[in-house]
Parts: C-alpha cells; structure tokens; sequence
C-alpha cells in the first residue's frame, strides 16, 4: 500500500521485515529507540540490517495488548536502540504485567537489567553450527572474530549439534500460517483487496493448513523445546549470525527457508519466537 522502507545506509536496499521503520527509525537517528512485533525474526533481522541492537524478550515480559495480532502463540513485542545498555532501558520501562494480556508474565524483573559490569569471564557459549552453512564469507569472519573475542575474554565456546532444530522454521511457519489466518479469516474473505499481494497468499497457505498439521507443529515445536532444554544444561547461550548475508537491494526478492527442512540458517532466525526465548541481535 505504501513504498517500501528504505535502509538508512544505503537506500536501495531494503530494513528487513516486518519491523521495517522502527529499526530504520533508530539507525538514522530519528528517535532515541523504538517498538517493533515479532513472530519470526521481525525485530532482529531489521536490526541486523539496519545496524542497532534489536531485542526480544522472553515471552510475556512485555505486554502484546494493543498490537494487531499475526500469530497468538508466537507473538511478542521487541525492541530497537542504538546500544544495548538503550535497549535494556526501554525493555524496563515497557516490562511488567499486564492484566489485559493473558500471556503477560507475573514473575518479577531483574533489579538491574543493564547488567553490573562483570564481564564474560566463565560463560559457556554454544554454536550451532551446522546451521551455517549458507552464510556467506564476510558475515562468516566477522563472526568468527566475535568468538575469538569472546574467548580472549574468557568465555568458552564449543559447537552443539541440535539435530532437531532443522525443523525449526517449517514449524513456525505451519503453526504461524494457521493462526494467523484464523484471526483475519473474516476480513480475508470480506475484503481481500485491503491486503497487499504477499501478505494475501500468506493467509491463503494458511488457510491450506487443516487441525491435524497444526497439530503436528505443535507436537514438533514441544521436542525442539526438550532439545534446547537438554542444550541449556551444557550452555548459557546460544551465538550465531543473525542474518547470513547483508541487506539486499530492493530489486532483488528476499528469500526466506522458511518451508524447508535441513540445515540451514532460517531455523536459526525462527527458533527463539518459535519457543519464546529472549534473542538478542547487536552489530
């Protein structure tokens, strides 16, 4: 309905969807931080592009009443600051419960949630490696000096296999397509021509999608959980590009795995909403 949003950097490539403008916003100074949703990768892959910190907290940290819903159970609000120490104050202003969000957290914040300064001195930092594999060779060295730094710090890092992550992304596209789908299903036989083009073909693969796969997904995103839960005994985080390559230009068509299962960097990007894990993207 309305031109694209343009990178601050270069204007002839794109922010990353779906939180376009608020992350463009913050990169070209525009405002101090900024609000975005995501139910994918909507707040960190624009980050990413743009160049700021995009955040998204645990699920039901911040609360989600007042936002057009896409997909209930994945759903969160993120945000967008030039710093992380910016990003950590916006999340404690925006943080709490909220009792008209139902799957907004009671468990009280952190006192401090800019951190005390100790350094990384012990963290034990896990790779998923074998999800690299499409990341293209600059996005790759940069990534490699970001865990040599880490190490001289004294972190440790080792590579994790988390076989069951390769159907991370078609996971969270089945379980996103159908519930999403069921939220406009009126509005998408009413009024179909108040959608733009991808978002209408999106709702109509979801529509596609009957109880039983949705069911499936569920089951399946439950088993990836028991993997990152197994994980987490061995780590404290995860580390991996957030994005396998720079923005593209505009001309060009973003492509995205997101119905494909096997190693590759898509299930990387979906599975912290798919399992509401706090994600962080930092330049």
């Amino acid at each position: 309905h309305v031109a694209p949003a343009r990178n601050p950097w270069n204007p002839e490539h794109i922010c990353g969807g779906s939180s376009s403008g608020s992350a463009a916003a913050v990169a070209a100074g525009l405002s101090f931080g900024s609000v975005g949703s995501e139910t994918g990768a909507s707040v960190r892959r624009p980050a990413a592009y743009c160049g700021v910190v995009g955040l998204k907290p645990t699920a039901g940290r911040i609360s989600r009443h007042g936002m057009l819903p896409a997909a209930w159970s994945l759903d969160a609000v993120g945000v967008f600051a030039r710093t992380v120490t910016d990003a950590a104050t916006l999340t404690s202003a925006l943080a709490g419960h909220d009792p008209r969000d139902p799957f907004s957290s009671a468990r009280a914040l952190p006192m401090n949630l800019t951190g005390s300064g100790e350094g990384v001195s012990g963290l034990r930092v896990g790779v998923p490696r074998a999800y690299l594999t499409d990341v293209d060779e600059e996005m790759r060295s940069a990534f490699e000096a970001a865990l040599e730094a880490l190490k001289r710090l004294g972190a440790t890092v080792e590579d994790l296999p988390l076989p069951g992550v390769r159907f991370a992304a078609v996971t969270s596209t089945v379980v996103a397509s159908s519930e999403t789908t069921a939220y406009h299903r009126q509005w998408l036989a009413e009024r179909p021509q108040d959608y733009g083009a991808d978002v209408r073909g999106r709702l109509y693969l979801g529509a596609a999608i009957g109880a039983g796969e949705y069911l499936l997904g569920q089951r399946a995103r439950r088993l990836i959980a028991a993997e990152l839960s197994e994980a987490f005994t061995r780590v404290d985080l995860l580390a991996a590009p957030t994005a396998p390559g720079p923005a593209p230009r505009i001309a060009e068509r973003f492509t995205d795995r997101a119905l494909e299962v096997g190693p590759h960097h898509t299930n990387l990007v979906r599975l912290p909403s798919l399992l509401g894990l706090p994600t962080i993207s930092v330049p």
